[in-house]
């Protein structure tokens, strides 16, 4: 009897021991031996064939299973060993490829589920490229749609203004322009106005971008509301067009150049266009703003390269409008645009420049 007494005054005390293994005290239940599904696994990013400028690789994975994904494993190329393991999610981290080639590569995933199961091995290919390594192209049949907004005085997207602009690349007749015979036409049209602008462009041996009449091409687009309100009587006559870089980041050899270089878009002191009794010079200047920009479109990371252009108007006392424009080589194409607004003191009153932003959609 003593003995039974004791076995009751100890059984607490054992109970609390077997329990004290779990921090919970929640016994784990048996893993489920019967489930063989195995989980699914696909990459989201990078999208395939997607080039990457720098050191690192950003690979967002979707994992799922019918108990619960515990582990990703991620590989790089052709390599058997697991260059990261993701135990939870968001199933999102960066590779270090510092010591890869530029060239195609690839990355591969697995996971693995709560019971053991692991997954099929999901692979895309992504292509490393030279960090400012600018090979823009222009492709005869590409198609670029855009979002476009107009800016009001603070340079804000109008979003009761946003609407669709198409511009699709047709390659020139080969005859001379400007002394240039390999040229394409950038046919641009907004769904809105119906109105489309044609500008003529081309690259140089180290893939810069030049248009054709540039100055003309962007006084026209300045002054055609001017003439349509009966503030001007009738466009300006416009010098004869020339070409002019628009984006000027490779030296002679086709190397990278660091941004910062200038350049000038109109000759001499500009083009001068009449206001009555008086006359407005129009005078602009281009730089190279920047590189390395990252724009997502449609899911896909765009490396950029900006140029800016600062527009001068000098009207009893000088306005000056930037215009920002992001190019990218894959795809090549403008991916972004924006002309800030501005106001042009003409003596007792102003005269507004709306702003415009132009945001690139989709491309074929």
């Amino acid at each position: 009897m003593r003995m039974f007494k004791l076995l009751l005054l100890a059984l607490p005390l054992l109970l609390f021991v077997a329990c004290s293994d779990d921090d919970d005290g929640v016994v784990d239940p048996p893993v489920d031996n019967t489930d063989t599904e195995k989980p699914t696994v696909n990459i989201i990013k990078p999208t395939p064939d997607q080039e990457v400028s720098g050191d690192e690789l950003f690979v967002e994975v979707q994992a799922t299973d019918n108990h619960k994904v515990v582990k990703v494993e991620l590989y790089l190329s052709n390599s058997p060993f697991v260059a990261k393991t993701l135990t939870a999610e968001p199933w999102t981290t960066t590779l270090d490829i510092s010591s890869m080639e530029a060239g195609v590569h690839a990355v591969s995933v697995k996971a693995f589920d709560s019971t053991g199961n692991e997954s099929n091995r999901s692979t895309v290919s992504f292509v490393k490229v030279e960090q400012g390594n600018f090979r823009f192209a222009f492709q005869a049949g590409s198609e670029f749609v855009y979002d476009r907004w107009d800016l009001d005085s603070d340079n804000n997207p109008v979003e009761s203004s946003r609407h669709m602009y198409v511009s699709v690349i047709e390659q020139g007749d080969g005859s001379s322009l400007g002394g240039m015979t390999d040229w394409y036409r950038m046919i641009s049209t907004d769904n809105v106005t119906g109105r489309s602008d044609t500008l003529i462009v081309r690259t140089d041996d180290q893939h810069n971008i030049l248009v054709y009449g540039l100055a003309n091409s962007l006084v026209t687009r300045f002054l055609r509301p001017l003439v349509e309100s009966g503030t001007l009587p009738t466009m300006p006559q416009l010098p004869v067009p020339e070409w002019t870089y628009l984006a000027w980041v490779n030296d002679q050899n086709g190397d990278a150049l660091e941004p910062g270089g200038t350049w000038d878009v109109t000759s001499g002191d500009g083009i001068e266009i009449p206001f009555g009794l008086v006359s407005a010079t129009i005078s602009m200047g281009a730089e190279y703003a920047a590189k390395g920009e990252l724009i997502t479109v449609d899911g896909s990371d765009i490396y950029t390269w900006r140029t800016r252009i600062m527009i001068t108007i000098d009207l009893f006392g000088e306005t000056q409008i930037p215009v920002d424009i992001w190019f990218s080589d894959q795809p090549s194409g403008q991916i972004q645009l924006q002309q800030e607004s501005a106001e042009i003191n003409v003596q007792i009153t102003t005269l507004p420049v709306d702003g415009d932003l132009q945001t690139l959609v989709s491309w074929n």
